[in-house]
């Protein structure tokens, strides 16, 4: 699988597992939590070197570190058992699911130069206003009914 690949494939499991979760767990509302700073401030210096990557057409720094990013994301996400913290520390939960979404929305806007439709379906669903900056999702905000992204030889589907 090359480069992009495997971002896109990641990315969309990342997405379908966390939404999938909020519908079934939060009735699609995004719950209220901490949001967790040194996880802003890492995004805000992606997005400055990402924007830097692309304008002088650094495309191999661009992928790494969009790489590194969805790698970070997807630690994150993976550091709590969502559904034995939603039976037994509600607070963790919320905590974890909040910070994800907006790991998500900022993947969502830092992968759309190279996958255009996922990233278009998912700003959609979170209403994104797609500028190149750090995102945020509000506590509250109710997701619109999902479908699953898939993501097979080139083709990826809603």
């Amino acid at each position: 699988m090359n480069g992009n690949a495997w971002l896109v494939n990641e990315y969309c499991e990342l997405v379908n597992k966390t939404l999938n979760f909020t519908q079934s767990y939060f009735e699609g509302v995004i719950p209220a939590g901490r949001l967790d700073e040194t996880l802003y401030w890492k995004t805000k210096d992606v997005y400055h070197k990402e924007r830097l990557y692309l304008q002088d057409g650094r495309w191999e720094d661009f992928y790494g570190l969009l790489g590194e990013y969805l790698n970070l994301a997807k630690e994150y996400c993976g550091s709590v058992d969502l559904k034995e913290a939603a039976r037994n520390d509600r607070r963790a939960c919320r905590n974890a699911i909040l910070n994800s979404i907006q790991l998500i929305a900022n993947l969502t806007v830092l992968i759309s130069p190279v996958a255009a439709y996922p990233t278009a379906q998912v700003s959609a669903w979170l209403a994104l206003d797609g500028e190149w900056e750090v995102q945020h999702v509000h506590s509250g905000y109710e997701l619109p009914e999902t479908h699953n992204l898939t993501y097979e030889r080139g083709r990826i589907s809603a």
